[in-house]
C-alpha cells in the first residue's frame, strides 16, 4: 500500500524522461538537455554523416583533379545507361562531362560495383559506348570510348536542368 504511490510516480518518470534513468546512453546534440529521442539522434546523426562525406568528396575532387586530361562541365541532365550484355536499362542523371567521360549518378538508393562493365549512355538522341571505371559514392566513373564532340557538351549543357532554389524533400 505504501509502495504503490512510489511505484506510480517511478512509471511516470520513466515513461517521461527514460535517459535520467540510463545516464550512458548516447547524449543528442542540438537538443535542450542533450537527452532527446532516437529521431532526433537519428537526424542529427545522417546531417553529420553527410557533411563528413561531402567533405570527403571534396577532397577526393580536389586531390585527383591533376590527374583530369580535360576539364569536366558540371551539369545535372537526366539520361539512361544500359547494359547491353546485362539487358539492363538505369535511368539517372550525368553530373560531369568531358569529351572522353562523365560522371552517371543513378537514381537509385545505392551504387553497386559495375567496375569494368560494357556500358551505353543516352542523353537525348545522342547515344556513347563506353566502360564503368570507378564506382563512387556520387555516382559511376564512366570512360567513353568514342569522345563527346562539342555539340555534344552543348547538348548535355542545354537539357542540364537548373537546380536553384530547389530545396531536397
Amino acid at each position: 500500500e505504501v509502495l504503490k504511490p512510489m511505484v506510480k510516480q517511478l512509471i511516470i518518470t520513466l515513461t517521461k524522461n527514460t535517459a535520467a534513468f540510463f545516464p550512458n546512453k548516447r547524449k543528442v546534440p542540438g537538443t535542450p538537455d542533450g537527452r532527446g529521442t532516437a529521431d532526433q539522434f537519428a537526424a542529427t546523426y545522417r546531417e553529420r554523416e553527410g557533411a563528413r562525406q561531402e567533405k570527403r568528396l571534396e577532397k577526393d575532387r580536389e586531390k585527383y583533379s591533376h590527374q583530369r586530361r580535360e576539364s569536366r562541365q558540371n551539369s545535372f541532365t537526366v539520361a539512361s545507361l544500359s547494359m547491353p550484355d546485362r539487358g539492363i536499362s538505369i535511368d539517372g542523371v550525368i553530373l560531369e562531362a568531358s569529351h572522353n567521360g562523365l560522371t552517371f549518378r543513378p537514381a537509385t538508393n545505392y551504387i553497386e560495383n559495375r567496375i569494368g562493365e560494357s556500358i551505353q549512355i543516352l542523353v537525348g538522341p545522342a547515344a556513347r559506348n563506353g566502360i564503368v571505371r570507378s564506382a563512387r559514392p556520387d555516382g559511376y566513373g564512366i570512360q567513353l570510348f568514342d569522345p563527346l564532340t562539342d555539340d555534344d557538351l552543348v547538348l548535355i549543357a542545354e537539357e542540364s536542368v537548373d537546380l536553384q532554389g530547389y530545396k531536397a524533400a
